[in-house]
């Protein structure tokens, strides 16, 4: 079985990028068939805090914008009322999910698959500019991120809407209606959803997430709304074999965040309208990841009321 054959060579690999500190308390008596760190709080957060600096949670958004795909800006619920309505010549892409998406696990913030998703995809040529959104907080569940979004998110207008939830939601019935109210309000706006389906590492084997799974499989067919395995792929044996994916069964290191960002980079591109032109060489993604077609996006929304 894949779960026995973890290597302690691509442990070693991946420890390069954290804090010895951290490998030494975790492992005292050594990392043999080890792919993803015990749950303990205090250590995860001493190696997971960003930039060494607190991380405000308290409703802010994360928004990347242009080709500053490092420096984040943190916006309040003010901050998102003041943005303009008509976004034409502008792509936004929205990430909507619980503490996987928002990015614990990654060693700093430029770690988290949705900056590396932004710099995949950013600058958008041609003058669009592309701005990317995080509505994630840790800890939270759909129905908290539907009221969140429905009654103050929703003014950012994102062209596309990616979430990325089922861990946190107590059973499928409760997961698929807010999913269902959720698409319906993003494309009652002329935005587009798709649902991701959230991963754990393959030790957690639960019988409630792959319920909620199927509901949302189900109800993305139903509504016609894009569903993107990403359970499916980090548990591949060529993906699952590649280094340490997981601090912990739900909260991905920051190997596993560059394995998912291309992944889920290249999906997204394909729902934004291609050009003929040339997109910039893209750099990031290690050689073992996939890599995005050269292609360029513009905005392809319709003006909105």
């Amino acid at each position: 079985m894949k779960r026995n054959r973890y290597q302690i060579g691509t442990l070693l690999f991946e420890s390069l990028r954290t804090k010895i500190f951290g490998m030494e308390t975790i492992f005292p008596e050594g990392v043999s068939h080890v792919n993803s760190f015990p749950v303990r709080k205090e250590l995860r957060r001493s190696i997971t805090q960003w930039d060494g600096a607190h991380i405000d949670k308290s409703g802010k958004v994360a928004r990347y914008s242009g080709a500053h795909v490092l420096v984040p800006e943190f916006l309040s619920v003010e901050d998102l009322r003041r943005l303009p309505q008509e976004t034409d010549g502008t792509i936004r892409v929205g990430f909507l999910g619980t503490s996987q998406t928002f990015g614990v696990g990654a060693e700093t913030i430029s770690d988290t698959f949705v900056a590396r998703i932004h710099a995949l995809l950013a600058p958008a040529p041609g003058g669009a500019l592309l701005e990317t959104y995080n509505f994630s907080i840790p800890g939270s569940s759909s129905e908290i991120l539907l009221r969140r979004y429905v009654e103050l998110w929703h003014v950012a207008r994102p062209d596309l809407l990616v979430v990325n939830l089922s861990n946190n939601d107590p059973d499928a019935e409760t997961l698929s209606r807010n999913l269902r109210v959720l698409a319906l309000e993003v494309q009652r706006e002329h935005g587009r959803v798709v649902f991701v389906l959230e991963a754990n590492s393959v030790e957690w084997d639960s019988q409630g997430l792959r319920l909620k799974h199927a509901a949302v499989r189900k109800l993305g067919e139903e509504l016609a709304v894009p569903v993107w395995d990403l359970e499916g792929y980090l548990s591949s044996n060529s993906i699952y074999d590649s280094g340490m994916l997981w601090w912990d069964n739900v909260h991905l290191s920051s190997f596993g965040q560059s394995l998912t960002a291309p992944w889920l980079a290249d999906r997204i591109a394909q729902l934004l309208q291609p050009r003929s032109s040339v997109m910039r060489s893209l750099t990031g993604p290690p050689a073992c990841t996939p890599k995005l077609d050269h292609t360029t996006f513009v905005h392809s929304r319709t003006h909105r009321s």
